[in-house]
């Protein structure tokens, strides 16, 4: 009887044995694949632009008179991009008594927005939004009031979609 567990202790022993070296190995092999596996790093292009204006203000605020303000985007940053502006005037009697040459053949209009419809590339320069405001003639002088054009824009990398896609 003796034997027969001696027999067993070392069929243990040796199982014991297989098992710790089966487990260092199991170990070992998660440990080195682990340290194998490949970083893979996303970049992001950015957008950035610059509104440019050429700005004349005039002397005096009168009826009929043409403003010069010429309004362009240009691409400062290191990836072609979409861009959009906004323009609002901060007197809603002075848009009412004045009119803005938009320019419709390189900017679409949709909603308060101004798309270009070209990708802008980095270091150009957009077609201007617009060149020069008109005062309405059958304005009184006594309707004229002081009034800015705000301009706001924003540029996203080209990717292949239009701005409505987004």
């Amino acid at each position: 009887m003796k034997q027969v567990r001696f027999k067993n202790r070392r069929l243990a022993v040796v199982l014991m044995l297989l098992l710790l070296v089966n487990s260092s190995f199991l170990g070992l092999l998660a440990y080195s694949v682990y340290q194998a596996q490949a970083v893979n790093a996303f970049t992001v292009g950015y957008g950035e632009i610059e509104i440019e204006e050429d700005f004349e203000p005039p002397a005096k605020m009168l009826p009929g008179i043409t403003i010069r303000k010429e309004v362009a985007v240009v691409n400062t940053g290191p990836v072609p991009c979409r861009v959009r502006l906004l323009a609002k005037y901060t007197s809603s009697q002075m848009a009412a008594l004045s009119v803005v040459d938009f320019d419709r053949e390189h900017w679409s209009e949709t909603g308060d927005y101004f798309y270009y419809k070209y990708v802008l590339q980095p270091g150009e320069k957009t077609a201007p939004l617009f060149s020069e405001i008109k005062i309405s003639e059958a304005a009184s002088q006594s309707e004229l009031e002081p009034f800015d054009i705000l301009i706001y824009g924003e540029a996203i990398q080209e990717n292949g979609l239009l701005w409505s896609e987004l």
